[in-house]
């Protein structure tokens, strides 16, 4: 048997994305924190993908309330700690910041406009702003760590990175080589809210050129798809059971609201048999004590795996299991967590 693994840990660094944003200590600093003390203990490395537009906001309020440049200045400092523990930190851009409304009593931020949700959505030259101020803002905040890297990788909020058009231009001048947008065999339509991966290869790591969902050997970037596995039957079932019995939903560190979007997917269909099958991305926020064993056979199956997590949705239940999983991944196979040492032909 095949004992070598590459596991993939990405993690999008974000606060809530609706009308109420939730605590910077809730939502980001305080699951980060455990997520980090985990990796550490476990010799694991992560990708952390920077909600910069959010940072560039949280810049500009600084100035008159001292509250949110206390929050920057911690923000700053974990991710000083993320970049000096070997962790990777790269762009993440939910453009809708750009018309956010801070809210000072509470110190937080209301984002129910949506009219900038994508890159697609924004001009030219909004565009050119976002990706400077990404790439200035990490720069700066990373050549102050003991160990810098480039900032490099790229994760498109909410996955919307068709058309690759708009991005393009801007991955060759601010030097991203590599995506980790696309999740194969999925499918979003909805006005200006679309992706197609139904065209990803089966490669789960590639190289492209125009688009990212289509493999292109002399490509100059890399793509890294996210996995999906099927929670299915009787197991499907008593995991329903489980999470509302137990709550789940309302031990998640988050306080603030997600931002409702409709649209038609691959996976909506209301047939009875997606009460019984459903199509989900590989996440820590997933595990409980019911589904570690499901994760633990599908590291037995795939020799790369690709995480997609929130440290807003995660527990203290999820955190404990994430910690029994990598302690089991970690004695039963050589795992390779850094993707620049997976080969890619």
């Amino acid at each position: 048997m095949n004992k070598q693994r590459k596991i993939l840990l990405t993690f999008d660094y974000e606060l809530s994305l609706g009308g109420k944003s939730g605590s910077v200590n809730n939502c980001i600093l305080k699951p980060t924190n455990l997520i980090l003390d985990i990796l550490k203990k476990h010799h694991a490395l992560g990708v952390f993908f920077i909600d910069i537009t959010y940072l560039k906001r949280l810049e500009e309020v600084s100035i008159d309330y001292d509250q949110a440049k206390t929050d920057l200045i911690e923000i700053k400092n974990q991710i000083n700690r993320m970049v000096n523990e070997g962790h990777y930190v790269f762009h993440h851009i939910h453009p809708h910041w750009i018309d956010a409304t801070y809210n000072p009593e509470e110190n937080q931020w209301d984002l129910i406009d949506r009219s900038k949700y994508t890159v697609y959505q924004l001009s030219e030259s909004e565009r050119e702003k976002v990706f400077s101020d990404s790439y200035r803002i990490l720069t700066d905040i990373t050549s102050q760590s003991s160990k810098p890297h480039s900032p490099d990788g790229f994760r498109a909020g909410g996955l919307y990175i068709e058309p690759f058009s708009s991005f393009k231009q801007f991955f060759i001048k601010y030097g991203i080589k590599y995506d980790f947008s696309t999740v194969p065999y999925l499918i979003k339509k909805h006005d200006f809210l679309f992706y197609d991966f139904s065209r990803c290869p089966e490669d789960p790591y590639y190289n492209f050129e125009d688009e990212a969902a289509i493999k292109d050997n002399e490509g100059r970037f890399k793509e890294f798809s996210i996995t999906q596995f099927k929670l299915k039957g009787i197991r499907k079932i008593i995991n329903g059971i489980y999470y509302r019995l137990n709550n789940l939903e309302g031990m998640r560190f988050t306080d603030g609201q997600s931002i409702s979007i409709e649209y038609n997917s691959s996976d909506n269909s209301k047939s009875i048999k997606n009460y019984f099958v459903s199509d989900n991305l590989l996440s820590i926020e997933l595990i409980n004590p019911v589904l570690i064993t499901l994760y633990k056979k599908i590291v037995k199956k795939n020799d790369y795996l690709h995480f997609i997590s929130h440290p807003k949705l995660l527990s203290l239940l999820n955190l404990k299991q994430f910690d029994l999983f990598l302690d089991f991944i970690n004695k039963k196979y050589q795992i390779e967590y850094d993707f620049k040492k997976f080969e890619i032909e």
